[in-house]
């Protein structure tokens, strides 16, 4: 009863911003970053603390009340924090003049965009070959994504990354091409194309965060898209995550008879599976795991990790082979005893950086960095970069939910190919400031 309150009160937060906010959508990243946050820990909580779940340890019916009590309040907390830091850099005024708009020189946009899909191509070429080849690379594609990434980030970063950036500068470079019903053909076509490395590197997120990127820019500059059709979409979506996750790791043959069947055998056979793959991690045990090694180690690492591994993530291996080890292997190996494989959630991570404290800075951080998307937004109907910044942080800040430092280095990563884009384009402010630079009240986005 106790984590069925909690779930009720982060599902209580999220209902009441989408009724008080006139700006909020269901396609808002903040909203989806707590959609996710609530999956991934009050309902894994609830489900941890009621049923025996396959592969949680530290969460169980036996589980006792004074635990739930506390890890609930830190994950209410955690969700409260973020709201609250969001919600406060987000209210200050804006003063000063209206900027004038920037405008791209469309020719050349269209030239680079299409130099950026042949880099990418030959990246995922140039990964596959120094990976042994494509009928090798396709043998050992599994071991290769837990094992293999380190040191390949700088072929790995323009076959998935940049290409899905590529992607969203060509939309909004050529906008008036993907109106109507051949409109969202064209644009499904072309997140295909940006897709396709992923696709046979075998990495979720890098397929279906790009369709993510795709259809707010569609619900942002050519029509909104309704709200049945968000949540159809997104039950979709979340149903091709979860089928794909399984394939990946039992993959299907015939043998297995229809796909009905198959499913079937999976979820008999590796129940573990099914329910880790659905609901992408086990967060809230994790986090348990965490805290319970925590109080008994005491020796939080603090902030200066973080900072120093995101100022330090353009840095290829190759050419640094000292380059500090990945947060993330350190806290599987630390907190599990493993190389890799657990996504710590941003409670976890907070948690291990400071204890206490340090889950309050790490949900401030995420909420400043939600606000600053926010001011993009203001500014992306006149200034095509601010657009192209705001939707190529977009799946970003929603999948820190997961593992807050992974994707706080793409974002540093993001940041610097959106800097070189503008250098390279040579985008101009024209003459004239417009008052469209000033917010409307209506929730256009």
């Amino acid at each position: 009863m106790l984590s069925f309150l909690f779930l009720f009160l982060s599902i209580a937060i999220v209902v009441g911003q989408v009724s008080l906010d006139r700006r909020t959508t269901a396609l808002s990243p903040h909203i989806l970053f707590q959609v996710y946050f609530i999956i991934q820990l009050p309902l894994n909580l609830f489900l941890g603390t009621n049923y025996y779940l396959p592969r949680f340890s530290a969460l169980s019916p036996l589980t006792s009340t004074t635990d739930i009590a506390w890890l609930g309040g830190f994950i209410v907390m955690a969700q409260l924090v973020f709201v609250l830091a969001m919600y406060a850099i987000g209210a200050r005024p804006v003063n000063g003049p209206a900027t004038a708009p920037v405008l791209w020189p469309r020719t050349r946009v269209n030239l680079i965009c299409a130099g950026i899909f042949l880099l990418g191509y030959l990246a995922f070429l140039g990964l596959v070959l120094i990976n042994g080849g494509f009928a090798a690379f396709a043998e050992t594609r599994e071991v290769w994504r837990t094992e293999g990434v380190g040191g390949q980030g700088w072929v790995l970063f323009p076959a998935t990354t940049m290409l899905a950036i590529g992607m969203c500068a060509t939309l909004l470079n050529n906008k008036e091409h993907f109106t109507g019903r051949i409109g969202a053909i064209k644009l499904f076509a072309l997140y295909l194309v940006a897709i396709f490395p992923a696709s046979q590197l075998g990495f979720r997120a890098l397929i279906f965060l790009p369709l993510l990127q795709a259809g707010f820019f569609y619900h942002s500059f050519i029509r909104p898209i309704p709200g049945k059709y968000i949540l159809i979409g997104s039950l979709a979506l979340m149903m091709a995550f979860t089928l794909y996750g399984i394939q990946r790791e039992i993959p299907y043959a015939s043998n297995y008879g229809s796909y009905f069947e198959y499913l079937n055998y999976v979820y008999l056979t590796r129940p573990d599976i099914t329910y880790t793959v659905a609901l992408r991690s086990m967060g809230a045990d994790i986090v348990q795991q965490t805290i319970d090694h925590m109080q008994t180690f005491g020796n939080y690492i603090l902030f200066f990790p973080i900072f120093v591994e995101a100022l330090t993530i353009a840095v290829p291996s190759s050419l640094w082979p000292g380059k500090p080890q990945p947060l993330s292997v350190q806290f599987s190996h630390d907190i599990f005893g493993r190389e890799g494989g657990f996504s710590p959630t941003i409670l976890g991570e907070g948690y291990w950086h400071g204890g206490v404290l340090g889950i309050i800075a790490l949900l401030m951080l995420a909420g400043i960095l939600h606000a600053y998307f926010r001011s993009l937004q203001t500014k992306s109907k006149t200034n095509t970069s601010s657009a192209l910044l705001m939707l190529s942080l977009y799946p970003s800040l929603i999948m820190m939910a997961e593992a807050f430092q992974g994707y706080f280095n793409g974002i540093i990563l993001i940041a610097i190919a959106n800097w070189l884009f503008r250098i390279v384009i040579g985008a101009k402010r024209t003459s004239a400031p417009t008052t469209t630079d000033i917010p409307s009240p209506k929730p256009a986005i």
